[in-house]
Parts: structure tokens; sequence; C-alpha cells
């Protein structure tokens, strides 16, 4: 018999880079990709879907004063916003930019 044993820390980077392992491939609603981003996924759910998020919660560890990715990985982007004053609407925005593959948007 074969079993696997893995702490939370394991899991969590399994999660991230190996989503079919754990069946968190993309969710799809009526056929379609659900690739956009709301405030109410965690962080590590949006990672997982798109891993171009991870440089844009990078770009916020200086203005949230923490690492948002060690800190506030079971978070939803609403209570990240409210915990660190951070603008959950330029959050989405980069975000989706990143995930559309806009490039980095400007720090204005």
């Amino acid at each position: 018999m074969f079993r696997l044993i893995f702490g939370p820390s394991q899991v969590i980077m399994y999660s991230l880079f190996y989503p079919h392992f754990w069946g968190l491939e993309r969710i799809t609603m009526s056929g379609k990709e659900a690739d956009g981003i709301s405030s109410s996924m965690t962080l590590l759910d949006i990672m997982s879907r798109h891993r171009e998020a991870e440089t844009v919660f990078r770009r916020y560890d200086e203005k949230a004063g923490v690492c948002l990715c060690c800190e506030a990985l079971f978070d939803t982007l609403d209570q990240v916003a409210n915990k660190y004053q951070l603008d959950i609407g330029r959050i989405l925005e980069d975000l989706n930019t990143a995930v559309r593959g806009g490039g980095e948007p400007d720090d204005s």
C-alpha cells in the first residue's frame, strides 16, 4: 500500500506548484474558465491559479510592512487590504493586469 504523508508546508507547496495533484485545476463556470480575480479569494487561491500573482503580492510587501505571501496566505484580498491599509481596487487592477499578461503596472 502506498501512503503519502505531508506536513502543512508541503501541502502548500504542492498546491502551488502542482495544482493538478490535488485536483485544484482552474474552476470552470458554465464551460468558461473563471480567470477573474475577486476580493473574496484568498492569496493561496489566487496564486494556485495564477503564478503571475506572486510578483504582484511581492510589490505590495513593502507597503504592507510584511511578506504577504508569508503572513496572509490564507486571508482574502479584502482582509489583507483592510489589515494592511492597502487599496483593494488597485490590487485587483494590478492582479488582473498581470494575469492577462499586460506586464507590470506603474507604481503611480
